[in-house]
């Protein structure tokens, strides 16, 4: 075609500046903020994670909660193996205890074979004495109960952290399992919607990625935690399991760990009556 028949096609002005796309989203799902347009869950700019986490769980998308509070210095560490109890505990202190060094406690205290932790209780006294080794004074108990409930609504908005086992679905949210996707997660905050639903922030070592749930989901999970079955990949592994299994008084089901003291110089906390 020569050039006299070519039909040119004047391109589009470019917008201006009404929306721009956040640098700081790495998710599919974009985030987008302007001064004169309300973005997902813009109540928690000061903490993108927070943000990004509940934008994309659909938890006030548009609107703020009641309250929320999260220790934002607790970051997440990945899993090696079947070591998702000893992980989470290692996020609680920070890193400062290796996963290495916490499994060959747990080996030595004959907690575990390769990592896994089926007994609550073990955990707890294991978690008692890492946090003793490196001189962190902390508050543990094992709960025992549904997760849902005023007890432990308390103790996560006075600042407690939990470690909880649950069924882990696909994309890692509690699911109801029977227990042959068990999973150990570390709470470390919560929310309120408008509407009083209850909320938490948890981490696990399978995803960098902090996640959004209805307590309420992770404690059907927990409370439904009545057998396991080991992954394919796992079908040359011995575990310990407890004489009474996962859904007796010495397995997960019903059952947490409360941890307090754990430091909250770095809590960020919504409404912020201090300000």
């Amino acid at each position: 075609m020569s050039a006299g028949n070519c039909s040119i096609v004047p391109v589009p002005p470019p917008t201006q500046g009404l929306i721009t796309k956040s640098k700081e989203c790495r998710y599919n799902r974009p985030i987008y903020t302007n001064s004169g347009i309300q973005s997902d869950c813009g109540w928690a700019y000061e903490v993108p994670e927070v943000q990004r986490a509940s934008s994309l769980a659909h938890v006030c998308s548009k609107s703020k909660p009641k309250y929320f509070r999260i220790k934002t210095n607790i970051k997440a560490i990945i899993q090696n193996g079947p070591t998702c109890g000893l992980t989470a505990l290692n996020m609680l202190t920070g890193g400062t205890a290796s996963t290495e060094d916490i499994f060959v406690l747990a080996k030595r205290k004959r907690f575990t074979n390769h990592g896994e932790m089926f007994c609550a209780k073990d955990l707890k006294e294991l978690a008692e004495s890492v946090f003793d080794s490196i001189n962190y004074p902390v508050s543990i108990e094992c709960f025992s109960g549904e997760l849902n409930c005023d007890r432990i609504k308390t103790e996560l908005k006075n600042g407690a952290c939990l470690l909880v086992a649950y069924d882990s679905d696909f994309n890692h949210a509690p699911c109801l399992k029977n227990g042959h996707k068990a999973h150990w997660a570390v709470i470390i905050g919560c929310l309120i919607d408008d509407q009083n639903r209850f909320y938490v922030f948890g981490r696990h070592g399978k995803t960098k990625n902090l996640a959004v749930w209805s307590l309420a989901s992770l404690s059907d999970s927990n409370s439904n935690l009545n057998e396991y079955t080991a992954p394919h990949r796992y079908d040359e592994f011995s575990f310990h399991m407890p004489v009474d299994g996962i859904a007796g008084e010495n397995g997960l089901k019903n059952q947490c760990i409360i941890v307090n003291g754990i430091q909250n110089a770095d809590d960020f906390i919504f409404p912020n009556e201090s300000k």
